[in-house]
């Protein structure tokens, strides 16, 4: 494709996306020039869009240049402008208008999200060229630090990257706790009756789930694995039965006479006692943490 010119025509925030989605998956196979041309002005905050415009990431060998044909770029007083990270991008007869780049608020004690270029933001390694373009009431906002308390997440920049290098792995899960000790039998040798057995231990926790793996480029975080779950209680003790009762003692023979044969006196009937209650079982694991978006990525 080198040498060539491709023109994309977009009116709306939703097409605006597609477009830079589609140039953002070029690779330097993909050499050319690229016009994303307006034919209208665009008002940003269409049903099922993100508060901003994609930013753009052009490959070695891709040239981008966004005409505005004198229209607008205009995000409503809430939606972020143009951001270009990466490649050789020219900007032209365009006036981008009411952006806000607004940084996410941040968790626990972690800090807000940085609002990166108001009305246009331009990357370290990115080479732009501006002719013709108006900035009006542009705006770059921090997000809020969270709350405090101990750990947590800082907020996500302004930029919006599409998802191209797909999201990271999930955690494994736990391994599952182990099965506590069984208890021990009981015995009154009292009573002859067995009491109840000893309850069964309780079962070990379960392991911890994994942390899930970072995302690739605009890709969510892995989602932490599963914790382990609880090893389940130990069986009740076994009953041991009492000592048997003694049969009676047999007369002896003695000058014709029969003795009435003394019977000793014995435990009442033995009995086996009841089971001990199996044990508990035993916290299962804390989920592993999710793994970090990358660039304009979302953790898990």
């Amino acid at each position: 494709m080198s040498g060539s010119v491709t023109v994309f025509q977009v009116s709306s925030q939703s097409l605006l996306n597609t477009d830079i989605q589609d140039i953002d998956n070029f690779t330097s196979a993909d050499a050319g020039s690229y016009v994303i041309q307006f034919t209208a002005t665009i008002t940003e905050g269409d049903a099922g869009q993100p508060a901003g415009i994609y930013a753009i990431q052009a490959a070695s060998g891709v040239n981008v240049t966004i005409d505005g044909g004198g229209f607008a770029l205009n995000g409503n007083g809430t939606n972020g402008g143009l951001a270009v990270l990466g490649g050789k991008v020219t900007i032209q007869d365009l006036t981008i208008e009411d952006t806000t780049a607004q940084g996410q608020a941040g968790t626990g004690s972690g800090g807000g999200g940085a609002g990166l270029g108001g009305g246009l933001f331009v990357g370290p390694t990115a080479s732009v060229v501006l002719s013709h373009v108006n900035f009006r009431t542009d705006a770059a906002k921090g997000g809020a630090g969270g709350s405090g308390g101990g750990g947590g997440a800082g907020g996500n920049s302004s930029l919006l990257v599409p998802n191209l290098g797909g999201n990271g792995s999930d955690g494994a899960a736990g391994s599952d706790g182990t099965r506590g000790a069984g208890g021990t039998g009981g015995l009154d040798t009292t009573t002859g009756v067995g009491p109840g057995g000893m309850a069964g231990g309780t079962g070990t926790p379960g392991t911890n789930g994994g942390n899930g793996s970072p995302g690739a480029f605009g890709g969510k975080g892995g989602a932490g694995g599963e914790g382990g779950k609880a090893g389940s209680g130990g069986p009740g003790g076994a009953s041991i039965p009492g000592p048997p009762t003694p049969p009676p003692g047999t007369g002896g023979i003695g000058g014709g006479l029969r003795i009435t044969p003394l019977v000793r006196p014995v435990a009442a009937a033995a009995g086996a006692g009841p089971a001990g209650q199996g044990g508990d079982g035993g916290d299962g694991g804390t989920a592993g943490d999710g793994g970090k978006g990358a660039l304009g990525g979302i953790g898990g």
